[in-house]
């Protein structure tokens, strides 16, 4: 008997962020990059828990978050290391590929930038 197979796109709850000195905003998405919500929080890693918590809303059933960050060295660093000791899946996607898909955007806002961390690094 053949076991039930979905594909691992499937199975995730995607969630980009936008990294900053003093904030993060994250942007929530489906496996169909449909907009969940968002989240914008404080740079301070005491913030990171009371984020955890508040994220589980937009968890998708049967699915697990996987983040994608743009800055996983400067601003990011906190939060990604936060995460991965967590046991979360976290992405790096490319800056240069970022900066292309921004330069085609007229109004660009932080809730754009984390939604084009996934789009453009799956």
């Amino acid at each position: 008997m053949q076991e039930n197979y979905l594909h691992p796109e499937l199975t995730r709850t995607y969630v980009g962020c936008d990294s900053h000195q003093n904030t993060h905003t994250f942007v929530f998405l489906d496996c169909f990059h449909k907009k969940l919500g968002e989240i914008t929080i404080g740079s301070a890693p005491s913030e990171f828990p009371k984020f955890l918590k508040q994220a589980k809303k937009y968890l998708q059933p049967n699915t697990e978050f996987v983040f994608g960050f743009e800055d996983t060295t400067a601003y990011g660093r906190a939060i990604v290391k936060c995460l991965v000791e967590r046991g979360y899946l976290v992405k790096h996607t490319n800056a240069v590929l970022v900066a292309s898909v921004r330069s085609t955007t007229l109004h660009k806002t932080d809730s754009h930038d984390g939604t084009t961390r996934f789009s453009i690094s799956d």
